[in-house]
């Protein structure tokens, strides 16, 4: 009972390690945004073909006639212009849409009957043509059951003129129209157009997007979830969905193991936090680093300095007599970590820009050679620290450039690894020898914990123990 307790109070003070962190994630951009604002109004425009308007009828004084009954029928709504259309984020909820300077005709059938003896009657037709029309909508983006949800919660339309292009009927109809039927016709269109429009994206939208793959095959042997693990992300002017994006093998469709073995508690950690502690590290120029001949060790069979190269790069000394030199490492790319049963195995792609110091004015690149650094890490856990610790593998090389005269690499070879063992990784070994703590509630301890590799995860495995 006493150990159930404690592992309650743990897992509850700890950080949640375990959490959906997006590992795939797709980010509209206002271009993107404008592109999709693009295509939503080419089918509306498509898809409005004929939109159907209730009928409507009333009582109204008719010229020459006096009051009459009037019904319009058959109204439909048709050839319904976008030519100016905007987009913008609505912070935390989605995305607006802004129409102006909009275009439609309306067609309708008319009847009238007076209303006093001799009860005169008449029916006719009428085109009119709408103009100067605003329309804007809200959708809301968001996100159930890991798959992303769309819903217009706001859709108005507003008709700046109706004018009659045709008519067929007696010539007092069209005054009649002017001063009696416009705001009925008006109000009518603008409610039919507003809720068109919603339920055309409401349905479109959400059509298009279940045709979205949530699971994709990769060559035959993996799949690829990319269900959502949160609710979209808005910035100013660009919105982000958070996806999985997560591997299985196919035949043993498995995330991360809850447990590894019968110790009290264990820590799953997924390779995609090394990988985003390399991504944050290398963007942040930390893995950027200058050599100088200082920095070298005293038994180096090469100095930096040229005159030290005449035997591999004839053309540097003569070209730069005996003058400093330095060799800028950079990565290329952030560096990946891989977890297997194995172990983990680190890669990095990285480049050695090597240049020459002139008494006077700034470096003068001379050659770079590209590196592939492997290595292997080792993890540990001491006192509620986990640290890791590089050790070289190889790192085979190829030239980039050079300014002195062809390079013969293989020469290089010895330079590297030298450099690679001595340098290099020690550099690196340096960060991970801070550790980063393992967040407890105060007073927990980790008892005999111990690592266990397993295929794309790294589990730490420990009892635990609970000072009152």
């Amino acid at each position: 009972m006493k150990c159930a307790l404690v592992l309650a109070l743990v897992l509850f003070g700890l950080v949640a390690l375990g959490s959906a962190n997006p590992g795939f994630k797709v980010t509209l951009t206002q271009n993107g945004l404008n592109y999709a604002r693009g295509v939503a109004m080419q089918y509306l425009q498509q898809k409005f073909a004929t939109v159907h308007v209730p009928d409507q009828g009333g009582d109204a004084h008719a010229p020459v006639i006096g009051k009459i009954n009037w019904q319009l029928q058959n109204i439909v709504i048709s050839g319904l212009s976008l030519p100016q259309s905007s987009i913008a984020i609505l912070p935390g909820r989605g995305v607006s849409v802004n129409i102006a300077q909009a275009s439609l005709e309306i067609t309708m059938d008319f009847h009238y009957r007076e209303h006093h003896w001799p009860h005169i009657k008449g029916h006719g037709n009428l085109v009119i043509h709408g103009s100067g029309i605003n329309i804007g909508v809200a959708v809301q983006v968001g996100e159930a059951n890991g798959k992303p949800t769309l819903a217009v919660i706001s859709s108005q339309c507003s008709i700046g003129n109706l004018s009659v292009k045709e008519h067929g009927g007696p010539s007092w109809l069209y005054n009649f129209f002017l001063k009696v039927l416009h705001n009925a016709i008006k109000n009518a269109a603008e409610k039919a157009v507003g809720s068109a429009i919603q339920n055309l994206l409401n349905d479109g939208g959400n059509r298009a997007l279940q045709t979205i793959p949530f699971t994709e095959q990769f060559a035959g042997i993996a799949e690829v979830d990319y269900s959502l693990v949160s609710g979209p992300t808005f910035g100013p002017n660009y919105l982000t969905i958070n996806s999985k994006g997560e591997f299985y093998y196919l035949p043993h469709k498995t995330p991360m193991p809850d447990e590894v073995n019968g110790d009290m508690m264990q820590i799953m950690l997924s390779d995609f936090v090394p990988d985003s502690a390399s991504f944050v590290f290398r963007e942040s120029g930390k893995m950027t680093a200058f050599l100088k001949d200082k920095d070298l060790p005293s038994w180096s069979p090469i100095r930096l300095n040229t005159n030290s190269w005449a035997h591999i790069l004839p053309q540097l000394p003569q070209k730069y007599p005996n003058m400093e030199m330095q060799a800028e490492i950079v990565t290329t790319s952030p560096p990946t970590a891989s977890f297997a049963p194995q172990g983990i195995q680190v890669a990095g792609p990285g480049q050695i820009i090597v240049s020459v110091l002139p008494a006077s004015g700034s470096p003068v690149n001379v050659f770079a050679l590209n590196i592939q650094l492997s290595t292997s890490a080792k993890v540990t856990v001491q006192n509620g620290r986990i640290y890791a610790d590089l050790t070289y593998l190889n790192s085979p090389v190829t030239v980039a450039y050079s300014n002195v005269g062809t390079i013969n690499v293989s020469l290089f070879d010895n330079i590297i690894k030298t450099l690679s063992t001595d340098a290099i990784v020690p550099f690196f070994n340096y960060y991970l020898s801070h550790g980063i703590n393992i967040p407890t509630i105060k007073g927990v301890t980790l008892i005999n914990p111990t690592i266990v590799y397993g295929q794309g995860y790294l589990a730490i495995a420990t009892d635990i123990s609970y000072a009152l």
